[in-house]
Formats: structure tokens, sequence, C-alpha cells
């Protein structure tokens, strides 16, 4: 399968209009168009850096605009297009990730959790003069990364006036971008982007399990920095890192959701030439940004972290344990205070001034007696922002995924084969396809004016009484008999050579004439007051209006006369 780029697009353009005389085509227009997504399995890469202000919102990636019409033949549009809409979807509040620097090569996209692609499948163009109005249809599918699934679908079109026919890079832009419009104003589309996890398994579908906790010890830190430390993971995958911590001996593991992006991972811990171990996801919840992962090898003695459900207060001394930047950074420890406690979109945050770094995602932070009071997940960092980090409290990390302590460990927590794939099934929503636009509105709006003034005229026809026309028939023929006898007795009656007798006849017929006419005359004005009125106009008259500039153009005013 052979792509469309530079001539290869014009000859296809052409070919394509050449099956279709009937509706012109603006040449190389198809150079634009496209979106059968060809779907790569991207993996989320946000487990390398900690959360920052954009956080809250699902990062959305772009695939590919893929030309599809009514041949065999599938066109991709050109590079900058992706550009394009991926600053549309950012100026739209999104979280777009990719192309963030063209000028440094910098493109991100590999953490979009959301890739959006479509698939050009209308393509109509109309000559007007020397312009001509086109418009297009674009298949969107939105892909839900981490599951590998299509999770929305609509068909939007858009109608773009004038097109320069010589210009078909602009016109194909224009014409993306207003389809692209369309999409954005969808009120579902924006419900997915918005926040963060919105596509993802509800939390309701876990039913509660409960786990055999560690048993309590008497430890403080830093002096027994070894013995937490030794209950901590980092965990790798493909794309990124990040940090996690046992909370049972039973090898049970909890982490941040974004430091996973699928439902196997490898956990390395801590120590020289300490063997990986395989984990699998079981419980997520990305709202709460929080996962469960199992470790089938683990046995029942692992090494892990009393809980501590109770909120720490303002001003105690935390440490975080995690591998900030890089790999052979990992079990590092970095202390500092509770700056407070915040509910950030219903999560209730541990605020701490930590040093954290990307890698530090997932793991534990501890009180003073290393108990875990907070799952790290994210930092906000920027130009004159220092310590800004946050942890989701253990209390609400453990409701998220519906856990409690209890004597054993459930069995459900260990089943490993079915605990993930059932939960985090995603559906997909088909939207309301847009309706298709004119391409002449113009002339349809003339044509449906007249087309709607023939029906009200019919219907004040059908509604008028029967009298009507007979009284507009006779009134006529009244006012025509009664005014030939006018001009004829008028005529008559001024001939010098008439005699008395033939006056006063002339003068008779004369009268009679005048009262012929008039009464025609009032038989078709009764007719009028008969007659009900032209119902109104139900097609709206587009308004003519034109502006001025003023000055150097910091003046216009616009006017709009309505016919």
């Amino acid at each position: 399968m052979n792509g469309w780029f530079g001539w290869q697009w014009l000859a296809g353009a052409r070919r394509y209009r050449a099956r279709t005389p009937r509706s012109p085509r603006i040449t190389a227009l198809a150079l634009l168009l496209g979106l059968t997504v060809a779907f790569t399995n991207v993996r989320v890469a946000a487990a390398q850096t900690l959360a920052n202000h954009d956080s809250a919102k699902v990062r959305v990636g772009f695939s590919n605009l893929v030309a599809r019409l009514d041949t065999d033949e599938i066109g991709f549009a050109k590079a900058e297009y992706r550009v394009h809409i991926l600053e549309a979807l950012r100026k739209a509040g999104f979280n777009a990730v990719g192309a963030e620097s063209l000028v440094f090569g910098r493109d991100d996209g590999g953490q979009a959790e959301l890739v959006l692609g479509g698939t050009v499948h209308e393509l109509e163009c109309r000559d007007v003069g020397r312009h001509g109005n086109c418009r297009v249809g674009i298949k969107w599918e939105l892909l839900d990364v981490e599951r590998d699934t299509v999770v929305y679908r609509v068909l939007t079109r858009h109608m773009e006036p004038n097109l320069d026919r010589k210009n078909a890079a602009v016109a194909g832009r224009k014409l993306t971008l207003g389809a692209l419009a369309d999409l954005i104003s969808r009120p579902h589309f924006a419900q997915l982007l918005g926040a963060a996890g919105v596509v993802r398994v509800e939390d309701d579908s876990y039913r509660v399990a409960g786990f055999r906790a560690c048993t309590p010890g008497a430890r403080e830190l830093p002096a027994d920095f070894n013995v937490a430390a030794d209950a901590t993971f980092l965990i790798k995958q493909a794309d990124g890192f990040g940090s996690g911590f046992s909370i049972s001996p039973d090898g049970l593991v909890l982490t941040a959701a974004h430091v996973v992006s699928g439902k196997s991972v490898e956990l390395t811990p801590r120590g020289n030439g300490s063997s990986p171990l395989a984990g699998t996801v079981v419980r997520i919840s990305h709202k709460q940004d929080v996962a469960l992962i199992a470790i089938p090898s683990a046995g029942n003695q692992q090494p892990c972290l009393e809980l501590q459900p109770t909120p720490p207060p303002a001003g105690a001394d935390v440490y975080a344990i995690g591998s900030p930047a890089r790999q052979d950074l990992a079990f590092s420890l970095t202390r500092g205070i509770v700056s407070g406690l915040r509910l950030v979109d219903g999560v209730q945050l541990v605020q701490t001034d930590a040093s954290l770094s990307p890698g530090n995602s997932g793991g534990p932070l501890l009180d003073r007696q290393a108990r875990v009071v907070g799952v790290v997940t994210r930092k906000i960092a920027g130009r004159a922002v220092e310590g800004l980090g946050f942890g989701v409290q253990i209390q609400d990390a453990l409701q998220a995924l519906k856990l409690q302590t209890d004597r054993a460990t459930a069995s459900e927590l260990l089943q490993l084969a079915a605990a993930l794939p059932r939960a985090t099934a995603a559906r997909l929503f088909e939207d309301t396809n847009s309706p298709v636009p004119s391409l002449d509105p113009e002339g349809d709006r003339r044509r449906a004016l007249a087309a709607d003034k023939v029906r009200r005229e019919k219907e004040r026809a059908d509604a008028t009484p029967w009298l009507v026309k007979p009284l507009r028939i006779i009134g006529v023929v009244s006012c025509i008999v009664g005014a030939t006898g006018i001009v004829v007795s008028t005529s008559a009656s001024n001939d010098a050579r008439i005699t008395h007798t033939d006056y006063v006849k002339y003068r008779s017929q004369n009268d009679v004439s005048w009262g012929a006419f008039l009464l025609g005359a009032a038989a078709v004005a009764i007719s009028y007051p008969l007659e009900p009125r032209l119902a109104t106009a139900r097609v709206a008259k587009a308004p003519r209006a034109w502006s001025v500039g003023l000055g150097l153009g910091q003046v216009r005013l616009g006017v709009a006369l309505y016919p």
C-alpha cells in the first residue's frame, strides 16, 4: 500500500476528480485529508515524570490523517497536519502532547494516554466563479493506548466557502481544522479529554478485598533506612520507570497508576545483583492515581512497610524513598515536612516540600516511624516554583482500590490471570454524526425561499372562501364592461352633431356604465378582506452586509441590511 506524497497526491486527486465529473474537486486537496488511523501501540511514558499542573487532564496525542475516499488507494497527509491539529487541541484547553518544539526536536507524543486519528471519507467541491466551495467528512477515532481499544468515534463534516483552487494546502488545512472544531465542540469528547481516568474502569467494579498487613515494628528514620528501603522496588517498563513499595508479606506492591502502562511490570528489589521480579497489575484507580501489583514469586515473607491510616499533621517530618531521575539512583532517601493536606478534584493529597524528581512516582511517603502516610504521585514544577510535591493519602489509596486490612490476603488478589482484564474493559461511544452541509448555501436559501412562497400561497388558496373567486371574476368583468360603456357613451355624447334625444340616451348609458364599474370595483375590493393573509416566511433571509475601515484599521463599522 503506497501513500500519497508530493506529486502522487496531485495525481491521485486528479484521478478522483476525473471519476466524478458532476462534482469537480479542487486539485491536490486530498493532500490534507485522511484519518483511518494506523494506530501504533504507543505506551505511556509518564512513569518517568511526576505530574505537572496539567496532570489532571488526560494526555492526548495525534497519530495520522488518512484519505480514503471511493477508491482502493489510501493517502497520508503531510506531517505538518499533525502539528496543526495538536496546536488546535492545545488552544482548546486540552493536554495535547507531541511536536512541542520543532526547533529542538522535542516530541512527547509517546506519553499520550489517548491517541486521536481520523479518516477522510468524504470530499466534494463545487466551483463558484474563480473559487470553490468544498466540504469534507472526517471520521475521528480516539484510542485508549493502555487497553489498545477505540473508545470514541464520530464523523464530523465541515463546509468552507470561497477556497482558492491554486492554494490546495491552505484549503486542506481550513477544511481539516473546521472538521476538528466540530469534534472539539462535542461534549462527550471534551469530557473524555478533560480529566484523568474518565475512560477508565469505575472503582465500583472492584469488590472489597482484604489483605494481610505488615506486623508493626519499632522503627525510626533515618536510622532504619535500610529496613524501609528493602520493602521498596524500582518498577520498569519499556517506556519508563518509577517506584513502588510492598504493603503485605504476601507480595502486594502499591504504586502510582501512571507508573504502570499495562498488565505486566518488572520490579527490581534493593540489593546488588538482585534479580528482577515479574509483577501483575491486579487493581488500578486512575482517579486517585494508585495501582496494586501482585508478585507471584514473592511467597509470604516479603519485606513490607507498615501503613499509617491517620493523616499526618502539618509540620511533621516525612521521608520519600524512590528513584529520582535515573535508575542507578534508585532507593534514594529525601526528607521534608508535611506542608498541609489538600483536596484536589476529590482526591486527598499530602503536600510536602521533600525533594521529589521524575522516578519518585509511586514510591512511599513515610513518617518518622517508617509508616506509610502517602503514595508519591505528582509535583508542580515551573519557573519560580519549588517544594510542591504531593502524595495520595494512604487511606484514600486503599479505599480507591477497595482494599482493607485483614488476617489473610483474599485469594482474588492473588489470582492474577483474571483480575485486571475484566475490570478494565472500556466501552466504545459512537457519537452522533454531523449533518451534511450544503455546498451552495446561498442558492439553497433562494430556492428554499421560492419553494416556501409557493407553499404559503397554496395554503392561503386552500383557506380562501369559495366566494372570493366569483366576486373577483364578476367584479373584473363588471369593471371592464362599465369602463367600456363609460368610454363609448362619453365619446358619443361629445359629438357636436348629436341630437337631444341621443344625448339623453348616452347620458343614461354613461350613468349605468359608471354604476357597473363601481359595483365591479366594490366586488373586487370586498374579495380581498375575505382572503387570508399570506403566512410569514419560514426561511430566514440572509442579510446583505459590508464593513468600512476608518483610519489605520483601528476603527471598523459593520452594516447589515435585511431584504
